[in-house]
């Protein structure tokens, strides 16, 4: 099988007694029994509760806060607002734009202004009933247009534009003077909320000039170096203990540091484990969503079916803040084109800020609306052509030694044009063309292409890191930063290891990710936990063999 030759060319081996078998995975029987923990699981009895009193209205200077009542309702241990932070009060992802706690202005409903413990739920709700909050109010811009009209209100100092991209391959003028055909359209993607089965959580429990917090997300070292910077403290005072997530999709890179650093504040302000844990109603409100975009799109095509020229006009909608909308505005525009050469590309992108709840990381990071719109745009074009949209793509499709729309050459393993063809042979595509009506349904054949770049590369490298103990009995332990989020990744690191090693799999024990004792594996983002991962860890005991004659206690670090 290829699949097979693959394993055999990146492990060395033609026969594989666990990669690529179907094996149990060593933590099925507690996830199926319910014994598997999760973050709340961690929370004792009689702990002190965390809710974040939040925003009423989307766009407002905050004159006063009053907490006076609501620190007389029974069961309230104490309530904080951004004149307690003693660190720093931002954390913002790549721009500087996100006041941990609001004291200042407020920019969507919902944005944090003060954080209150207490020993109940009741007591939590009683109380957030009772802050009185002064606004002065402001409009409010609840979409990108009104965000860029003339008469706008700034959401931030600078104006409403967060950031812009801009690509130029070519000469886009001189391909549409060429194409015999051309088709223009605007898209829309929506919000979307990822919808985990678990809720955001922490559980912090301070130590004497130190903090652990037990959480969940999908970078224990990131959740530490915001814990860290929000207390204005060094890394060293702060561990980071990942628990079993139940699903992310992205969505817990962004709210595992921000949940963490609620927990960890109040914990060590208070003195006492402070426990925050989201319920449904919070955590579809007010946690980060996938970006919405307009993506406005004109291309042309020669009759022969050669695709000469693109223009794209790409505007991101941030919500309140930026977030991860510089990364994510990058990625579509990078994309623009779609997986296919062509020659002539003008691509402008815009984030823009707008009072309701920011956008964030979501599975297929920002490629989904833009191939959403490029392959509508290959498919048009196909129609007006009156060309089977299989073999228009194959006249466009990006090949070794084509240019991308970065200008990117690819000089080997692109793969595209190989995988559009076997699918088309595989369903017998020429036999499906026409839909056939059944009743009121319709059944046809559709195709569509996409390429996506993984990793956390940009300006560096990327790599992983973990740890192998080999113990005296002959079992292992394991240890990497890469999470467990539902996916198995650290699970298929292992079943690389055992089948380097030899060592059974119930005799490899995963350990949860500890940032006092896992090494940085960097986040569990971007497809990355096992390719990333895996590969370190293949690599990294190969070179243990090479050295040592066998596996010792060893760093296993890729560079790669």
């Amino acid at each position: 099988m290829e699949y097979d030759k693959i394993l055999s060319d990146v492990l060395g081996r033609k026969d594989f007694l666990v990669v690529g078998k179907n094996v149990v995975r060593t933590d099925a029987l507690d996830k199926a029994l319910g014994k598997a923990r999760y973050t709340a699981d961690y929370v004792p009895r009689g702990t002190t509760l965390l809710k974040v009193y939040r925003s009423t209205v989307p766009h407002a200077l905050i004159k006063s806060i009053d907490t006076s009542r609501a620190l007389e309702v029974p069961g309230v241990e104490t309530i904080y607002t951004g004149a307690d932070v003693t660190g720093n009060n931002q954390i913002g992802y790549a721009l500087p734009d996100q006041p941990f706690l609001n004291d200042e202005k407020v920019h969507f409903i919902g944005d944090p202004i003060a954080l209150v413990c207490a020993r109940d739920e009741y007591a939590l709700e009683k109380a957030s009933q009772k802050i009185s909050v002064e606004y002065e109010e402001l409009p409010a811009m609840l979409d990108i247009d009104a965000s860029l009209s003339e008469d706008a209100v700034d959401i931030h100092e600078g104006g409403n534009i967060a950031l812009t991209t801009k690509i130029r391959k070519g000469d886009t003028e001189k391909g549409f003077s060429e194409a015999d055909v051309e088709v223009e359209e605007t898209y829309w993607s929506p919000y979307q909320d990822h919808m985990y089965i678990e809720t955001e959580a922490a559980y912090a429990v301070p130590e004497s000039g130190k903090v652990t917090v037990i959480c969940n997300g999908q970078s224990p070292f990131l959740i530490r170096e915001k814990v860290a910077h929000i207390l204005g403290w060094s890394l060293n005072q702060v561990r980071i203990i990942q628990a079993l997530t139940g699903g992310a999709f992205g969505g817990k890179d962004d709210l595992g540091p921000l949940v963490s650093a609620y927990a960890a504040f109040a914990a060590t302000k208070l003195g006492k484990p402070v426990a925050h844990v989201w319920d449904r109603t919070e955590s579809v409100s007010y946690s980060n969503k996938r970006f919405p975009a307009r993506i406005k799109y004109r291309s042309g095509v020669t009759e022969e079916g050669k695709v000469t020229a693109v223009e794209v006009d790409i505007t991101l909608e941030c919500g309140a803040y930026a977030n991860r909308a510089p990364f994510w505005l990058w990625r579509q525009t990078a994309h623009a084109a779609g997986p296919y050469e062509v020659d002539n590309c003008s691509v402008d992108g815009r984030a823009i800020y707008t009072n309701k709840v920011y956008g964030g990381s979501f599975r297929g990071f920002g490629n989904l609306a833009l191939h959403f719109a490029a392959e509508n745009q290959m498919e048009r074009l196909a129609y007006e052509l009156g060309m089977d949209p299989i073999e228009f793509r194959l006249r466009n499709v990006l090949r070794v030694g084509s240019r991308t729309t970065c200008d990117q050459v690819l000089d080997h393993s692109v793969g595209i044009e190989q995988c559009l063809k076997a699918v088309r042979d595989a369903s017998d595509w020429s036999s499906h063309r026409e839909p056939v009506w059944e009743g009121t349904k319709v059944r046809g054949y559709g195709v569509g292409l996409a390429y996506h770049g993984i990793s956390t590369s940009r300006s560096t490298p990327d790599w992983s890191a973990a740890s192998l103990l080999l113990n005296q009995d002959g079992s292992v332990t394991y240890r990497t930063g890469i999470v467990e989020i539902g996916q198995g990744s650290p699970f298929g690191h292992v079943k690389i290891v055992s089948e380097i090693i030899g060592v059974p799999l119930e005799k490899i024990r995963i350990e949860l990710p500890d940032t006092d004792s896992t090494l940085n594996a960097k986040p569990t983002h971007g497809s990355r936990g096992l390719m990333l991962g895996g590969h370190s860890r293949r690599q990294g005991i190969s070179q243990a063999q090479r050295e040592h004659g066998g596996v010792r206690r060893r760093v296993i670090r890729d560079p790669k």
